[in-house]
């Protein structure tokens, strides 16, 4: 390998067994670099969705959650802005009240029963 004399036939053909043994391992190591990486594509799944899990669980504890109905309405009623002496004739759905209805149906259910919201 380290010499610019042509191979002998006997080393010509040593040389093709070595190339066809190095060949066969490299598609070895090809189809198990492969397999891991099918193994890794399900483990990185399988972390994505016990993350959006322990979310959801998270959240489910949510001290928001306990709120009484009456201080929710207090603090909905603080996301109004003043509106001064112009009225708002169209309450854009970005913006409380409208925004806090889409948040889940306690909020809408609480918003729609505090009538200062509107």
């Amino acid at each position: 390998l380290t010499s610019n004399v042509p191979p002998t036939t006997l080393e010509a053909t040593q040389i093709s067994s070595v190339e066809h043994k190095l060949l066969s391992d490299l598609l070895d190591v090809k189809d198990q670099i492969e397999e891991h990486e099918d193994i890794l594509s399900d483990l990185r799944a399988r972390q994505r969705e016990q993350r959006r899990l322990l979310k959801k669980c998270k959240s489910l504890r949510s001290l928001v959650r306990s709120l009484p109905d009456e201080l929710l309405s207090q603090i909905f009623m603080e996301c109004i802005p003043e509106r001064g002496v112009t009225v708002c004739l169209e309450t854009s759905l970005r913006e409380a009240p409208m925004l806090l209805c889409h948040v889940c149906s306690k909020w809408r259910s609480v918003a729609f029963s505090t009538p200062q919201l509107w």
